[in-house]
């Protein structure tokens, strides 16, 4: 938005509570419509879109968007990890966008920093998904992973911190009709030294 002039852009801050509870909710609704068309992607057994699993990666989901705030590049690579991640099997691992090391999450990249065979992926994927459940998926995933749809949580920070910065700030400033300037100033400045880091 160009509101006031080229110098000074507007972009809209989403909160990552709420973009990750998006996620959660879609997943559901994908599979409750799926099933009115006859395509099963919830219900029991391996690999399937259970509730479980539908909570597990929408907690991915926010951890990717969380842990790699400000960088649009890595958020993207954290949410197809992640994805890809669990549609990995023995035969077929894809593993190539989870992060390698020691330290790694992921029990593959793991075990090859160790110089250790990897384990089975049926017993060390938390949350698997069977290769049509992931094709189903993939344009979900590609879409939650788009430039302009992570654009908006660039800066990794819940709604929250927003909110009680305006209340405090409301609290603080007496409610009168006439207020100077430098009275506001004054109290906006001696809030921010209270508050904000």
């Amino acid at each position: 938005m160009h509101v006031y002039g080229d110098e000074h852009l507007i972009s809209k801050q989403e909160c990552i509570n709420h973009v990750s509870k998006r996620m959660g909710t879609a997943l559901r609704k994908l599979t409750k419509d799926s099933k009115k068309v006859g395509v099963t992607l919830g219900g029991r057994g391996h690999g399937r879109l259970t509730q479980n699993l539908i909570n597990k990666l929408t907690l991915y989901y926010g951890k990717a968007i969380r842990d790699h705030a400000n960088d649009l590049n890595g958020m993207r690579n954290a949410v197809f990890s992640s994805f890809l991640h669990a549609i990995s099997t023995d035969s077929a691992p894809h593993h190539s966008r989870c992060p390698s090391g020691e330290s790694s999450w992921c029990f593959y990249q793991k075990a090859l920093a160790l110089g250790e065979t990897p384990g089975s992926h049926s017993v060390m994927v938390g949350t698997p998904l069977t290769i049509e459940v992931a094709q189903k998926l993939n344009l979900f995933i590609q879409v939650l992973a788009m430039r302009l749809y992570l654009d908006v949580v660039t800066q990794g920070k819940p709604r929250m911190q927003t909110k009680v910065y305006t209340i405090k700030f409301g609290v603080n400033a007496q409610r009168q009709t006439f207020t100077q300037i430098q009275q506001n100033s004054i109290k906006v400045s001696k809030y921010k030294s209270n508050f904000c880091p």
